[in-house]
């Protein structure tokens, strides 16, 4: 029984792992990162308007994530 639980967890990241393909976790990540130093930059909260869509951008990018994220470690956690 502990084998097909296994098994099944393992299939679980494999086919997660496409889904974050898809999805373009890594690349979104980047992007992610790219805001964060701009948001970190002098004179960037100067620009309200400039500022609100970049933020929107980067809590949008990050619900992107976030569930796959979740999901990875809790598989990683029950193998």
């Amino acid at each position: 029984m502990y084998e097909e639980q296994a098994e099944q967890v393992s299939d679980f990241l494999k086919r997660l792992g496409e889904l974050r393909k898809c999805l373009n976790v890594e690349d979104v990540k980047v992007r992610i990162g790219e805001l964060d130093a701009a948001m970190a930059a002098q004179g960037f909260w100067d620009d309200p308007e400039t500022a609100q869509k970049v933020t929107q951008e980067r809590k949008s990018l990050l619900s992107v994530i976030t569930a796959p994220d979740e999901l990875q470690q809790q598989l990683e956690d029950l193998e």
